[in-house]
C-alpha cells in the first residue's frame, strides 16, 4: 500500500503531465479550441501546484508531529551503548577506579571528556584486560550477561518501530553491536556445554578425573578469556563510531 505522501506525489506528477501535453501537443496541434486548451492548461498549472504545497504542508506537519518522538528515539539509543560502556568498564582491569574517577569530577563537560578518553584508550588498546572476577563470574554464571542480552533486545525492537528515524551509519552501527552480544551469549553457551561435558568426568577414576579437569578449565579460561576481550573490543569500536556521530556516551547513574 502506497504511502500517503507518494500518493501526493504521484497526484503532482499526473497534473504536471497533462500540463506538458497540453502545452507541447495539444495547443501546437490545435487538437482543441485555442481558448478552452488554455484553459484546461492554466487549471492544470495551478492544480499541480496546489497538489505541491498541500504534500509539502501535509509533509512539514508529520515531521513537526514525529519530531519528539525521534528526539525520544534517539535518546535511547544514546543511552543503550552507555550502558554497554559502564557494562564494559565493570568487567576489565581496573574499571571500577576508572568509573570511580570519572564521577568524581563535578563538571559535568569534564565527565563527558574524561569517559572519552577511557573510551579512546580502551579502542586503541591491543587487548582488554579483563578483571578476574568478572570472568569467574562470566563462567560460573549466566547472569552475567543479562545487562548485555537486554540492551540488545531493546536495541531491536527501537530498530524494528522506528527504523525511519536511523541513518544507515548508525543502524550498521547498531546492529554490529548487537552481533557482538550474540557472540557473547555464544560463548556462555559454550561454557554451559563444558559443564555438561565434565559431569560424565565422574565416571571416571577420581585422580583422572580432578587431572582432566584442571587441565581442561585452564584451556577453556584461556579460549573464553581471549573471546570476551575480543568481543569487547568490538563493541567499544562501534560505541566510539557512534560518539563520532554525536551521540553523548556517559556513565549510567
Amino acid at each position: 500500500m502506497l504511502s500517503e505522501r507518494t500518493q501526493w506525489i504521484i497526484l503532482f506528477l499526473v497534473f504536471f503531465a497533462i500540463s506538458l501535453v497540453i502545452g507541447f501537443w495539444i495547443i501546437p496541434y490545435r487538437l482543441l479550441e485555442y481558448n478552452l486548451a488554455i484553459n484546461l492548461l492554466t487549471s492544470s498549472i495551478f492544480t499541480a501546484i496546489t497538489v505541491g504545497l498541500i504534500s509539502w504542508f501535509v509533509n512539514l506537519a508529520d515531521t513537526i508531529r514525529w519530531k519528539k518522538v525521534e528526539n525520544e528515539v534517539h535518546w535511547d539509543i544514546e543511552f543503550a551503548p552507555s550502558e554497554i560502556f559502564q557494562g564494559i568498564l565493570s568487567s576489565v582491569e581496573n574499571g571500577y577506579a576508572i568509573k570511580l574517577s570519572a564521577m568524581t569530577l563535578q563538571n559535568k563537560e569534564d565527565r563527558k571528556k574524561s569517559y572519552l578518553i577511557q573510551l579512546r584508550n580502551l579502542k586503541d588498546a591491543k587487548e582488554i584486560k579483563l578483571d578476574q572476577m568478572y570472568l569467574k563470574l562470566f563462567l560460573e554464571h549466566e547472569s552475567a550477561l543479562e545487562p548485555f542480552s537486554s540492551v540488545s533486545r531493546r536495541l531491536g525492537e527501537t530498530q524494528i518501530k522506528y527504523s525511519r528515524f536511523l541513518s544507515p551509519g548508525l543502524t550498521i552501527s547498531l546492529m554490529n553491536i548487537q552481533r557482538s552480544i550474540f557472540a557473547l551469549e555464544t560463548t556462555s553457551q559454550m561454557v554451559a556445554s563444558f559443564k555438561r561435558m565434565a559431569a560424565s568426568f565422574n565416571r571416571l577414576p577420581k585422580e583422572l578425573t580432578v587431572k582432566i579437569s584442571q587441565m581442561s578449565e585452564e584451556k577453556l579460561e584461556a579460549v573464553i578469556q581471549q573471546s570476551i576481550s575480543t568481543t569487547f573490543k568490538k563493541m567499544i569500536e562501534e560505541i566510539y563510531k557512534m560518539s563520532q556521530m554525536g551521540y553523548e556516551i556517559s556513565l549510567v547513574d
